[in-house]
């Protein structure tokens, strides 16, 4: 089943949400919002509850989407966004 609530609806839906909340976050338009991203962002989440690996995934397939559409190409000298630190990990919004 691929209509609203299945399982693949509800991860497109949080990439969608995820890329939504990086966008708002660039261009300032955070305020009001962040509170629906973040109660959306966890129906999802909790929905999706048993697959622990889906938050990373759909993060990065947001910034992936992001990046397209701020036409943001990766450069080849690059850092890799994960570390081997998880302390010294960050999400890149673009810049």
């Amino acid at each position: 089943m691929t209509g609203f609530g299945s399982e693949t609806y509800s991860k497109e839906e949080l990439v969608a949400e995820l890329g939504s909340a990086y966008l708002c976050a660039l261009t300032g338009i955070e305020a009001g919002t962040f509170d629906n991203s973040a109660a959306y962002v966890a129906g999802w989440l909790q929905k999706l509850s048993n697959d622990r690996s889906l938050i990373i995934s759909a993060a990065s397939a947001a910034q992936k989407s992001v990046d397209y559409i701020l036409n943001i190409q990766p450069k080849k000298n690059d850092a890799p966004l994960v570390t081997e630190n998880p302390d010294e990990s960050m999400v890149h919004v673009g810049t």
